[in-house]
């Protein structure tokens, strides 16, 4: 009776011991699991940097025909004709896709924008978005900005076209263009100052007779100037940044929080 008791009394102590060493193992083979998945995270985050790297070196060297052919993987890009139909735009008009690009990299983030007005016009632009403050938002809406101004310096068009359709697939951008802007008062107006260089160059393309008219498009869809106007701001953000001593960086910042405000 008294052996019998004595295991009764030893029996719980040996549980605990049992399950504290059980517990130790699943606390080291979760240990081991935790390890595991941050060595397979940091390995899986190093691949990416090294193919993210791989694709902005392919996009800086490469020609615009071999990036085009990377992308297409084998689809039909839509055309302006397609374009057109589409977003229900004239047949008689000349389109001009804008777009605007920033790479992260660490803490110096680089932006650049595109602007495409065709496969044989000498005014397309590939260039850095000036300015300390680098980013995707004020990219787009510089890149709409540097497409008006072209159209400035050229009032008369090749073809004698009297219509325009800027398109971006940033809708903030043509948010604020289109619904915005043309209700503020020359009050409001002057305490935006690119918003007013917007509508002054508007209003002078009107006296030539010309129509420009903001419109948004879908992004990486497949549009092949949406995808030329993509990769012309991503070599523009690749390039040095420029120097411009005309260039209003706070004006510009304004118009871009009035832009994400609206």
């Amino acid at each position: 009776m008294a052996k019998t008791q004595r295991k009764a009394i030893h029996k719980p102590k040996d549980t605990a011991k049992k399950w504290e060493a059980k517990e130790e193992r699943r606390q080291r083979t979760e240990a081991r699991e935790r390890r595991r998945k941050r060595r397979a995270m940091g390995t899986e985050r190093t691949m990416k940097e090294a193919k993210k790297s791989q694709r902005l070196e392919f996009v800086k060297h490469a020609s615009i025909q071999e990036i085009l052919k990377n992308r297409a993987n084998g689809r039909r890009l839509q055309t302006d004709r397609e374009v057109r139909m589409l977003y229900d735009i004239p047949l008689q008009s000349d389109l001009i896709y804008t777009d605007g690009s920033c790479f992260c990299c660490g803490r110096n983030p680089k932006a650049g924008i595109g602007v495409y007005f065709g496969r044989s016009e000498n005014r397309n632009i590939s260039a850095r978005l000036p300015g300390p403050n680098q980013r995707s938002n004020r990219a787009e809406l510089f890149a709409v900005l540097k497409a008006l101004e072209a159209l400035h310096l050229d009032m008369i068009l090749s073809q004698g076209t009297k219509l325009v359709y800027i398109l971006t697939d940033s809708k903030s951008v043509v948010d604020v263009l289109n619904r915005h802007y043309p209700t503020w008062t020359q009050a409001k107006l002057s305490d935006k100052d690119g918003f007013q260089r917007v509508r002054d160059m508007v209003m002078i393309l009107q006296d030539y007779e010309i129509d420009v008219q903001f419109k948004h498009i879908r992004g990486h869809s497949g549009i092949l100037g949406n995808e030329i106007a993509d990769i012309l701001a991503k070599k523009g953000a690749m390039m040095p940044e420029p120097s411009d001593e005309n260039f209003d960086s706070e004006a510009f910042d304004l118009m871009v929080e009035e832009m994400l405000e609206s």
